[in-house]
């Protein structure tokens, strides 16, 4: 009784089923691909678009860095009242603050550039800002390196300075302990140590010096104390000269020294004043004759020929 009962309304049922799933089964699933796909694009565009504007206004910013790096003041200030020393620090400080400075902006733009530079090689707008943002980056490299030029010409007349104090001084006392050391053959010894030592404080100056010269004409606004610093070095070698030619000699042989130093002083004086006798016979000839001439003139003046 229950089988009968039960055929019938799966009987009864079926039609209905066979039908409704056709329905749900076909219309459905198309309808949603298509409008999916669609709606996809639309948003990948949008993406993209997105994208390109970010990458843009990176691009832009990077570059409003680098044009700010740019115009920045770095002139050479050289103040009258200040060593050259205090000098070479500030513009040192200036110097290593611009590189600071430019390697920040680098790091952010690198780390940017490594995530996008395959959307940037598609676009042909952003491939002439990179490279004209290349181009400007590459100006400041040359004047990191023109700055750094400029500050080792400037410490090369520092360490002249400051080498060069208190050195005339110390010449002078050792050009007259080697006069003392030479008067006796017992410290002969003493005198070639001195020796020695001088020779090694020159080396330095000299080393000093060269660097000195190499930097000066770059740098016009210190020619004054370059030339201070080059006349004072002169100074220092003729008193080195007189240190390292110090040895001793007899009383006589130094007084035949002396008297032959006076023979060519006086020999010296007398050439000078044999020169400035003829000059003034040369002058007072010449006065002489214009006088005459003179004369001579206001006579055809006053007699006048027919």
């Amino acid at each position: 009784m229950l089988n009968a009962h039960v055929t019938p309304l799966y009987a009864q049922n079926d039609t209905t089923n066979t039908t409704t799933p056709t329905t749900t089964i076909n219309d459905t699933p198309t309808t949603t691909t298509e409008d999916y796909s669609i709606e996809s694009i639309e948003e990948d565009m949008d993406e993209l678009k997105m994208q390109m504007v970010d990458v843009k206004l990176h691009v832009m910013l990077y570059m409003e860095q680098l044009e700010s790096l740019a115009s920045q003041d770095m002139k050479l200030t050289v103040g009258s009242n200040i060593t050259l020393a205090k000098t070479v620090y500030l513009y040192a400080k200036k110097v290593k603050n611009f590189q600071k400075e430019l390697s920040y902006y680098d790091s952010s733009w690198d780390t940017y550039y490594q995530s996008q530079q395959v959307v940037i090689a598609e676009d042909t707008a952003l491939l002439a800002m990179t490279t004209k943002m290349q181009v400007l980056r590459e100006s400041l490299d040359e004047t990191i390196s023109a700055h750094q030029q400029r500050l080792d010409q400037l410490k090369a007349l520092s360490d002249m300075e400051r080498i060069m104090q208190g050195k005339y001084s110390a010449y002078k006392d050792m050009e007259s302990k080697a006069n003392m050391l030479s008067l006796t053959p017992k410290t002969a010894d003493k005198l070639e140590q001195l020796k020695a030592k001088e020779q090694l404080t020159f080396t330095s100056l000299q080393q000093a010096y060269d660097k000195m010269k190499a930097a000066e004409d770059a740098l016009p606004m210190l020619k004054k104390r370059a030339q201070l610093l080059e006349q004072q070095f002169v100074e220092i070698t003729t008193m080195s000269k007189k240190i390292q030619e110090a040895e001793y000699k007899p009383w006589l042989k130094r007084f035949q020294d002396e008297l032959i130093g006076l023979g060519c002083i006086a020999m010296i004086l007398m050439l000078f004043n044999m020169i400035i006798a003829k000059i003034k016979a040369a002058k007072q000839e010449y006065n002489n004759a214009k006088k005459l001439k003179d004369i001579v003139k206001k006579q055809e003046e006053q007699y006048p020929t027919i």
